[in-house]
């Protein structure tokens, strides 16, 4: 497969059709899709794809995906870009080790582009939801070996609530700790009489504790 922004929208028609059958068609028997909207993020082989996409088109009446901006793999889609792409890949010695998804290559064999989607889901009931993400697909004689999401959104677990209640703590305007600093400074705060933190259980904002 040629990935081109035509052939791109083509896959995306695919899922708008709400076909799994014909979704599936489009995928190599050992795909790998993942998207974090998903029960299971990561999806291996075309079983695990269609009990995904089952899921996924049991619960929604419609899904629409637009292109915005269409990034072919360097230098242009199809062999010549991806000449280009191995060419670069071996004189900077980089290899397909550390992709996001492992399986998934640094350079593609046939095909490989990403592309920002705005999307808009209708689910059963009524409730829309819009927003953008961003897709990588890569593709191997002619069928789509990868398809993988990248959304918007703080990541899960630990991470994704530490990055949410930094960025809390920006809002609001409280400082950064400087480097290497080991806690509240005296004055502060979040700085007891005695010269001790307060304990973890106190929340400090700008201004009072």
């Amino acid at each position: 497969m040629d990935l081109t922004r035509e052939s791109a929208e083509r896959i995306f028609a695919l899922f708008q059709s709400r076909d799994i059958d014909a979704v599936l068609a489009v995928f190599a028997e050992d795909a790998i899709v993942f998207d974090p909207h998903y029960p299971v993020p990561e999806m291996r082989g075309k079983a695990a794809i269609r009990r995904g996409f089952a899921w996924a088109f049991g619960n929604m009446e419609k899904s629409v995906f637009a292109i915005r901006t269409f990034w072919p793999a360097a230098g242009g889609t199809g062999e010549a870009g991806n000449a280009s792409a191995r060419a670069s890949a071996a004189g900077s010695g980089a290899t397909a080790e550390g992709s996001p998804t492992s399986g998934a290559s640094a350079t593609c064999a046939s095909g490989c582009a990403a592309m920002e989607v705005d999307t808009q889901h209708v689910f059963k009931g009524g409730m829309k939801i819009g927003f953008q993400q961003v897709f990588v697909i890569e593709a191997r004689d002619g069928l789509v070996t990868r398809l993988q999401s990248y959304v918007p959104y703080p990541p899960p677990g630990i991470g994704g609530f530490l990055a949410t209640c930094l960025a809390l703590k920006g809002r609001l305007g409280v400082p950064a700790s400087p480097p290497g600093a080991a806690g509240p400074q005296e004055g502060s705060p979040c700085h007891s009489r005695s010269g001790s933190s307060l304990p973890p259980s106190r929340t400090c904002v700008r201004g009072r504790a």
